[in-house]
């Protein structure tokens, strides 16, 4: 309980406010746990708009954000139960995204159909998708960079290069996450990935979809791909000499991560600019 002093003239207020509330959004709708995220359709933006309009890049961002809102308060009641109000909040947040079913192009309405889809999948306890390794990590793997795909204006060959590029970086983030989470999800009775390979395959899968992202990079920009590389040498060297917990590694790839997006936001407005220069 938190006690706020509100003063007027002749008077001293005490206001009682909750805070139980706002701690309730937040664990429900776990937004710490993917704004990062945003930055996809704002990347798909800026690879593919001829010129820079505001209201058309904050568009798919808006949409990813109740996109994300969605998925994962969906994922939370899914794991935690349905009682009282809880649907509410996913269904209040997949509402709001019905205007961009008319404002969008056809093929980003496809997309925004599609990450529903995957989402209501993914946390459904029917199939349970979180028990069925391989296709777990493929629907993360392949989710995420749907918000890049969002944010294009267009797509072509190099927009779908750009999409499995991202999609093999995110599935060695998925397989790093999923060895980070392993005794948890063995409690759960989830039968993911990591635990059906087992530790000495998924390191080796993790450096492989590593060395696939970074040679796709090469196609499309050279420094994005030297970036890929460093990070794949230094994941080969603390999880095959160093043997770091994975628990470590997560939050280093996390930081290696944010690099490579900057990157890319810098490769991006860079050349942007110097089309017009």
């Amino acid at each position: 309980m938190c006690y706020t002093l509100r003063v007027y003239i002749g008077e001293v207020k005490v206001m009682h406010f909750d805070r139980k509330r706002n701690r309730a959004l937040r664990d429900i709708y776990r937004i710490q746990e993917w704004i990062h995220f945003l930055g996809f359709p704002i990347l798909g933006y800026l690879f593919t708009a001829q010129e820079v309009n505001l209201l058309e890049m904050l568009l798919p961002v808006v949409c990813t954000f109740l996109i994300g809102s969605y998925a994962f308060s969906l994922n939370e009641i899914c794991e935690e139960g349905f009682g009282g109000k809880r649907l509410f909040y996913p269904l209040i947040s997949l509402l709001f995204t019905v205007p961009f079913f008319f404002i969008f192009s056809s093929y980003r309405t496809v997309i925004l159909s599609i990450c529903i889809i995957l989402s209501l999948i993914y946390s459904s306890p029917f199939p349970e998708l979180k028990s069925k390794p391989i296709l777990c990590t493929l629907c993360n793997a392949a989710g995420d960079p749907l918000l890049f795909l969002l944010g294009c204006s267009k797509i072509d060959d190099t927009v779908i290069l750009f999409y499995f590029m991202l999609f093999f970086l995110i599935s060695s983030a998925q397989l790093i996450h999923e060895q980070a989470h392993k005794s948890e999800d063995v409690e759960k009775r989830y039968v993911t990935t990591a635990i059906y390979l087992g530790v000495k395959k998924v390191k080796i899968s993790i450096v492989l979809c590593m060395v696939a992202s970074c040679v796709l990079a090469t196609l499309i920009n050279r420094g994005l791909a030297f970036w890929i590389f460093l990070s794949g040498v230094s994941i080969f060297y603390l999880i095959f000499i160093k043997k770091i917990k994975f628990q470590t590694l997560r939050k280093i790839f996390k930081w290696e991560a944010i690099f490579i997006g900057v990157y890319m936001f810098w490769w991006l407005i860079k050349d942007f600019f110097n089309l017009r220069v």
